[in-house]
């Protein structure tokens, strides 16, 4: 779950979308579709959503699909929830980590776990750079008359250790994200579809704390 959670957060089915055929965005149209997506995805206001995940690996013999819901509140404050087929509840708060279940539930600190270190310096690049960050990855946009489609490949190392390519799916009128497709190094692929999102909400305070 930590894992979706980081991979989730660097970014934000692949359908009937597909690069065959089509040439990447270059000069000036490639810098107008990354402000659009820049913009359309502004980090500077809280956020919720509710989503499907689906995860297929070379180890399951079937795909593992399930639902869920988070909130966001950059650049220190996330919930993650995890609905279905099991509830989990990952919470970042400041300094403080809370996870488990909705009926226990575990406090650390950051500092005790790489892999939170990972999550608040994500939520932080997030807000200054934007979505779109061309100095961890290297990537290719495609535009349909429907949809945005990019392709982002890691140069971090840390990132490439945890998967080898992401593919980001955008409305092409309202460029809204709606579908992130990660591959994973072992094989894996887990794609994120939001169902509903909502922006420049009022999340209480309470949201990012356990006992909710």
């Amino acid at each position: 779950m930590k894992k979706i959670i980081t991979l989730f957060i660097i970014a934000f089915s692949c359908l009937s979308a597909s690069a065959q055929g089509l040439s990447p965005l270059q000069g000036t149209e490639r810098s107008e579709a990354i402000a659009f997506l820049q913009k359309s995805n502004s980090l500077d206001v809280p956020m919720m959503m509710e989503f499907k995940t689906t995860r297929r690996s070379p180890m399951l013999k079937d795909a593992l699909e399930g639902t869920g819901r988070a909130a966001f509140c950059f650049p220190d404050k996330l919930r993650w929830e995890s609905t279905s087929p099991k509830s989990n509840i990952f919470i970042l708060n400041g300094n403080m980590v809370y996870m488990g279940t909705p009926e226990a539930m575990t406090s650390m600190d950051i500092s005790s776990n790489r892999r939170f270190q990972s999550i608040a310096r994500s939520l932080s690049r997030l807000k200054d750079s934007g979505l779109l960050n061309e100095e961890d990855f290297d990537m290719k946009i495609f535009r349909t008359s429907d949809i945005y489609r990019v392709e982002m490949v890691p140069l971090r190392r840390d990132l490439s250790q945890m998967f080898s390519n992401m593919v980001i799916l955008a409305h092409g009128k309202s460029g809204e994200v709606f579908s992130i497709t990660l591959s994973g190094v072992n094989g894996d692929t887990s794609v994120i579809k939001v169902t509903s999102s909502r922006r420049g909400c009022t999340i209480p305070d309470s949201t990012f704390k356990p006992g909710l």
